[in-house]
């Protein structure tokens, strides 16, 4: 279908903000970048920022709780945020996180991590596992939490954060120290592969281009031997079988559509569980515009939906949607 008419004035918006791409500016611009402003917020009883140890010292986070207390047991969704490993922090993703945790009434914790070119591959990606890792053996930091481990983590994450999410899902399955419950990957980098159809189709005019998508990943992992391992491109990996289940959704005008629908296609031919949902014209970053953006609420509406399905499976009971 042709670009949908609210993308087209969106993309006609931010341009006027800047004239400059991403890909011109110093990285102090392109992170102090002006953000478009995101409207009322969901309603959540409580939100928290505290910092999660990893091997390093420890990373910030912001924990967003739809209800009063936090039952041992209850699942959980970490966010890890996009912005190609080298912009973004918890602010840009506030809205969606606290869309998330009404929506499905789980406490979702939005993960912030270090980023290139200061820290590149894999430090993000350790801040991300050591964190997971904090969450499902010791559970959240600060007063206000039991402390008792996080037994059951669904990961999510958009673009840069998708590809994080998919990484980390992939290393505690295969080796088996913590289980994920799920994985819900948000227009996800998972390859890095320019030559695909929607990187050619949609090199330029969706805000997300391709020479964007170039630096980011000239900054975040300039080895270009490191590039194809499956910790930076997780579509390389040997074998799908027996991830955890995956909520993958794409859009229509995205570069990076077609290794979005490729990671959903090579789970479900290993047999995973998997929800594939492309949004037709939409573009990439539309989720976190939930105030312009009708399509970002159903597709959150979807994952909750989803979440549902996959928790009645596995705890193999019969389970009445909410939503």
């Amino acid at each position: 279908m042709p670009l949908d008419r609210r993308a087209e004035l969106f993309v006609e918006a931010v341009s006027v903000f800047s004239s400059t791409p991403v890909h011109e500016m110093t990285i102090e611009e392109a992170r102090a970048r002006k953000q478009p402003s995101v409207g009322k917020l969901a309603p959540i009883v409580a939100q928290d920022d505290c910092r999660i140890p990893t091997r390093t010292g420890s990373v910030p986070a912001r924990v967003y709780q739809p209800r009063n207390e936090i039952h041992n047991g209850h699942p959980v969704i970490v966010y890890i945020h996009g912005g190609g490993w080298v912009m973004g922090e918890l602010d840009h993703y506030d809205q969606l996180c606290r869309e998330l945790a009404s929506q499905t009434d789980m406490t979702v914790i939005s993960l912030d991590y270090r980023l290139a070119p200061e820290h590149q591959f894999p430090k993000g990606l350790e801040d991300c596992l050591d964190a997971v890792e904090h969450l499902a053996t010791e559970g959240i930091p600060g007063q206000a939490y039991s402390h008792q481990p996080c037994e059951h983590i669904y990961l999510c994450g958009d673009s840069a954060g998708g590809n994080l999410a998919a990484v980390v899902a992939n290393e505690f399955h295969d080796h088996s120290r913590i289980h994920i419950e799920g994985q819900i990957l948000i227009y996800p980098i998972t390859d890095c592969d320019f030559d695909r159809v929607s990187y050619r189709n949609n090199a330029e005019g969706y805000l997300l281009t391709a020479d964007m998508m170039k630096w980011f990943w000239e900054l975040y992992c300039p080895d270009l031997n490191k590039r194809p391992l499956p910790w930076t491109s997780p579509l390389q990996r040997d074998s799908f079988a027996n991830l955890p289940p995956a909520f993958v959704l794409t859009c229509e005008f995205d570069p990076l559509r077609d290794e979005g629908a490729a990671y959903a296609e090579c789970l479900q031919a290993a047999g995973v569980e998997t929800f594939h949902h492309e949004v037709p014209g939409m573009i990439h970053g539309f989720m976190r515009y939930l105030q312009t953006f009708p399509q970002a609420h159903d597709a959150v509406a979807k994952i909750a939906d989803w979440i549902d399905h996959t928790s009645a499976v596995s705890s193999g009971k019969s389970h009445t949607s909410h939503h």
